[in-house]
């Protein structure tokens, strides 16, 4: 591992290291926007811990909650409710008028140390850092795909039995993704903040997308007119 870190150059942010050994490849990703994600994410749920704690603590040290089985039993709900920050616990001391705490301070700083990082193993022989991380990165929209398919678009479950239903619905499914790509792909270069499922949302909650009919009656006939109201600005600007 004395070599050099590697650029991605259409990633600047990321950088990487390579190790062959055994006819394996071994990559070590290192990510500053993954690391800043890491770092929010796990303050977050420290801070949160360490609030709730000291809530506790004051109930216990007011006398309000006595009863050992009921400090455990919040003590638990704590770890249920912050399982990514409860592992940073030394150790949690209950005596018969306070609650203390201490941090794992060694754990806490492998964790800062590592943040961002991770190590990908692959049987590829291609060296190219640029590459491998476009390999692996396709691996991630595989699997927003799979994702997409069955949240947005609903594809499971198949409430069908019958195989050509079954085709047709997966058929109607894949051809409803191509149409998902295409409107992400066109907000990408227009509307890059916005989301296929955010133009959806908010086309669905207008009231443009619905036309209105107004009916007159003339001499025992009835005539029907559509109408389709104007959209309003925030809509103009999506269209």
């Amino acid at each position: 591992m004395e070599q050099d870190w590697s650029e991605v150059k259409a990633h600047p942010q990321v950088q990487l290291k390579l190790v062959e050994r055994e006819n394996e490849l071994y990559v070590l990703s290192r990510s500053l926007n993954r690391a800043e994600k890491e770092r929010a994410m796990r303050m977050s749920a420290l801070h949160g811990l360490r609030k709730d704690l000291a809530k506790l603590s004051k109930t216990v040290r007011s006398g309000r909650v006595r009863r050992r089985e009921l400090i455990y039993k919040r003590l638990g709900r704590l770890e249920e409710r912050w399982p990514t920050a409860w592992p940073y616990l030394k150790e949690v001391e209950l005596t018969d008028s306070n609650l203390g705490w201490s941090w794992d301070r060694k754990k806490l700083r492998n964790a800062w140390l590592h943040q961002g990082t991770y190590l990908l193993r692959t049987n590829l022989t291609d060296r190219d850092p640029k590459k491998l991380w476009r390999q692996y990165m396709q691996l991630t929209e595989i699997e927003a795909v799979f994702r997409t398919l069955k949240t947005e678009l609903n594809l499971r479950p198949i409430f069908h039995r019958i195989q050509r239903r079954v085709e047709a619905h997966i058929l109607i499914a894949f051809l409803g993704y191509c149409l998902w790509i295409c409107l992400k792909q066109k907000l990408r270069a227009t509307a890059g903040r916005l989301t296929p499922a955010q133009v959806i949302t908010l086309l669905n909650r207008s009231s443009w997308s619905k036309s209105g009919l107004i009916c007159a009656k003339a001499a025992g006939s009835a005539f029907r007119v559509s109408h389709t109201p104007k959209p309003n600005n925030s809509l103009s600007c999506t269209i």
